[in-house]
């Protein structure tokens, strides 16, 4: 019996002390092991909360003073690019395309009269100048005739005072008879009287006095063309919608006629209305805002990663996604890029790191993810909270002699 209890004894210390052994090392080597296993099979997957839906939002904005005939949307309704969304009144604006119409065709009439007066001018030009010369050939003809005249007067008064002296002398002598002298000087008188009407040159005064008003006829003619071709700017019946006044009065149109197609408002792009609130009746000024256009189509993921996750994140690795509105769908996407800064370089107060104390704050980058799932883009809204795990492809580097004694990778996922 002694015996018995003695082996019994000892039988209990080696339980003890194999139980001892194996709480007090192989458990801890074991869960080491595991938890090296587990640690050297990490570093693949990147995930973060910090992850929200953005789309491009387009602000429609009122492109003209006008109030609104008529809505042809509202609030949360898909529309396609070029739908109209909201209609203002344009008939004040129709109106005074009209008015410009009406005063163009009044500008284009008086540019015509200008037209023909020009060239009335000219014809007026050209008659004048054909009679100032056929004037100054007159004027030189009358010229020569009378120089001719006056010299032929002139001999002939010579001639006869030579004549009248001579028998003059013959008389005087009594060598001559006093009534040939008599008759030779009634025709000196008479010649002389001849050369004093020859000196008058009323037909020349009357000529030059007609060129004189040729001339001016010409220099008010040209005056009156020059300042036509001054106020047609060059401008002819085939030229006449280059004149400026129509150039102008066109553009006005043109402006009237933009302001009247804005009058329409259109969707620039397919999308969601957001934001609209406006009815028929109220008025709007040029940059108001009347909607937004929220381009779900064009959705992505905004994840916001600490910079210390950053390490083997790169454009091209894919990613799944839970949205907290559907907990029980995983959509699908892929790294599209990096920002280039933190976002606290873009915060209204920048951190000033050089002065004070300083604290180490873990940064954190915005990366893009785009949507490759069809069905995510569809369903996805913007500012919707997402969960994000991007794979990465790469574990944590274990020592190459404790690789051999790790569990395999693929069993932890």
């Amino acid at each position: 019996m002694v015996e018995d209890s003695q082996g019994q004894v000892v039988d209990n210390n080696a339980s003890k002390k194999i139980v001892r052994l194996i709480f007090l090392l192989i458990i801890p080597l074991v869960v080491i092991w595991l938890a090296l296993s587990f640690y050297f099979s990490g570093g693949r997957f990147v995930s973060t909360q910090n992850a929200y839906v953005k789309v491009p939002i387009i602000n429609i904005r009122a492109q003209i003073d006008g109030r609104i005939s008529q809505t042809h949307v509202k609030d949360h309704v898909a529309v396609e690019k070029n739908q109209f969304l909201i209609t203002q009144d344009s008939q004040l604006l129709e109106a005074q395309q009209r008015a410009k119409q009406a005063q163009l065709d009044k500008i284009r009439v008086n540019i015509r009269t200008q037209i023909a007066q020009l060239r009335e001018a000219e014809v007026n030009i050209l008659r004048a100048q054909e009679e100032l010369k056929m004037a100054r050939n007159i004027l030189k003809g009358l010229g020569d005739e009378w120089q001719l005249k006056r010299d032929i007067s002139a001999n002939k008064v010579k001639q006869l005072e030579a004549e009248y002296n001579r028998l003059k002398q013959l008389v005087t002598k009594g060598a001559g008879a006093k009534s040939h002298l008599e008759s030779v000087e009634f025709e000196l008188k008479t010649a002389r009287i001849e050369a004093q009407k020859t000196e008058l040159r009323h037909d020349i005064d009357v000529m030059e006095h007609k060129v004189t008003l040729a001339q001016r006829e010409i220099i008010s003619r040209e005056a009156q063309k020059a300042t036509l071709e001054a106020s047609l700017g060059g401008v002819r019946y085939e030229t006449i919608n280059q004149h400026p006044d129509i150039q102008k009065v066109f553009a006005e149109i043109d402006q009237l006629q933009q302001d009247i197609t804005s009058s329409k408002i259109r969707a620039p792009d397919n999308g969601i209305v957001a934001r609209m609130h406006l009815e028929p009746g109220e008025y709007l000024e040029q940059g108001d805002v009347v909607m937004a256009i929220v381009q779900t189509q064009d959705a992505w993921i905004e994840a916001n990663l600490k910079e210390t996750d950053l390490t083997q994140i790169r454009p091209g690795q894919p990613v799944e996604m839970i949205a907290d509105t559907f907990p029980n769908q995983v959509f699908s996407g892929v790294v599209e890029s990096i920002s280039a800064s933190t976002g606290s370089e873009f915060a209204v107060i920048p951190p000033q790191n050089a002065s004070g104390n300083w604290v180490k704050v873990v940064q954190r980058l915005p990366v893009k993810i785009s949507i490759t799932d069809a069905k995510g883009k569809s369903l996805l809204r913007a500012g919707m909270s997402i969960s994000v795990r991007i794979d990465t492809g790469k574990y944590r580097d274990a020592p190459s002699w404790i690789s051999p004694f790790l569990l395999p990778k693929s069993i932890f996922g």
